[in-house]
């Protein structure tokens, strides 16, 4: 995913199919968000297209960077913040 958002800077078509990805991941989360609300996993405060972006933002930050360049610790406290975020356990 992160080479992909890399070439997406240089190529149109890639641009493209990537744009298309990411709009496509955004309507899963709201919707997945909602039904989470509705099911009351997840606080209904929660707006979730800004839960979906930051969900979004979060794991594309995660993507950019190398796994052999990494602290694991660090993604995983990021991930477990987004976790707390979204009030999962």
């Amino acid at each position: 995913m992160g080479e992909l958002a890399l070439r997406s800077g240089r190529d149109p078509a890639i641009a493209a199919i990537f744009k298309d990805t990411i709009q496509a991941w955004h309507e899963t989360l709201v919707v997945l968000v909602r039904h989470a609300q509705n099911d009351s996993f997840v606080d209904a405060k929660l707006n979730p297209d800004a839960t979906a972006s930051l969900v979004i933002a979060t794991m594309s930050g995660l993507f950019m960077v190398p796994v052999a360049n990494s602290a694991s610790d660090r993604i995983d406290k990021a991930l477990r913040q987004l976790e707390s975020f979204l009030g999962l356990k």
